[in-house]
Order: structure tokens, then C-alpha cells, then sequence
């Protein structure tokens, strides 16, 4: 499950425990619940934005096994989620700062002016409902020379 990919403990580099429960602590909702939930929201921003990569195999993934720089996005779009919940004041302007350069940097990648260690999606070129080939914005070769 998507929601498993990020943990709390994840987020302790981040943010001291007794913040993040305080934060999550809500009389209808269970903490585990809006952690879900915010985990959920946080592999669709990073999914809708690395939409070009193997990005669902990489939510599979559990323990060392996670790319760091995946994690590293998702830790800070998670905990930017997770403060919408108390108000705008009290939240740390680093917390933002790293959302904001966050998306930046995604939307970078999307764009192909930066890079990611994960693999691109396999194009389907024969219809038999896998990947033949990897996809790729890029053109090779060019018009035929100019004859003056």
C-alpha cells in the first residue's frame, strides 16, 4: 500500500515526536489515520509529478531499499501537509521553504532539466500490455543539411 511508504519515524530528522503528535492529535481522527491520509496526499503530488518514472514500483519499496531523493521529497511535502492542520503562524517557515523548493525541484525533473536515479517508464509499442521501450522526449538526428 502507497500510504506504507513513509513512516513517522521517517520524519524524525524532521520534526521532534512530541510535535508531530501534537500536531496529528484530533478527537474524531486517529493520529495513524491523518498520518495515512497526508502520506497518501504526498505520494500523489510526487507521483503526478514524476509520472514519467517507475515511480509506483519506487512506492512499493520499504526500508533502505527507497531512493533517497524520492524520500527526501516526500518527507517534506508530508510534513507541509501535516502543518496545514494547525495555523498559518505557527508553522515554521522552513517547513515552506523546503515545500516550496520541493515542488521546484520536481517540477524540474518533470521537465527534464534535472535528473532522478529512477527509471523511466517502458513505452507499450506492440500493445501485448508491457513495456517494450523506454519513453523519451528527446529527438535524435535532424533535418537534412542545406544545399547552397
Amino acid at each position: 500500500m502507497v500510504t506504507d511508504y513513509l513512516t513517522q519515524a521517517d520524519l524524525q530528522s524532521s520534526i521532534r515526536d512530541e510535535r508531530l503528535s501534537h500536531i496529528l492529535d484530533n478527537d474524531d481522527v486517529s493520529p495513524e489515520d491523518l498520518f495515512g491520509d497526508a502520506v497518501f496526499h504526498t505520494t500523489s503530488i510526487v507521483g503526478d509529478h514524476l509520472e514519467r518514472f517507475e515511480i509506483a514500483a519506487e512506492f512499493e519499496k520499504s526500508g533502505t531499499d527507497r531512493n533517497g531523493s524520492v524520500m527526501y521529497y516526500c518527507k517534506h511535502i508530508c510534513l507541509y501537509i501535516i502543518y496545514e492542520r494547525i495555523d498559518d503562524d505557527e508553522v515554521p517557515e522552513r517547513i515552506v521553504k523546503n515545500y516550496d523548493d520541493t515542488i521546484e525541484t520536481l517540477r524540474q525533473i518533470a521537465k527534464g532539466k534535472m535528473s532522478i536515479s529512477i527509471p523511466l517508464k517502458l513505452e507499450d509499442t506492440d500493445g501485448d500490455g508491457e513495456g517494450d521501450k523506454k519513453r523519451t522526449k528527446f529527438r535524435w538526428g535532424g533535418d537534412a543539411p542545406r544545399k547552397y
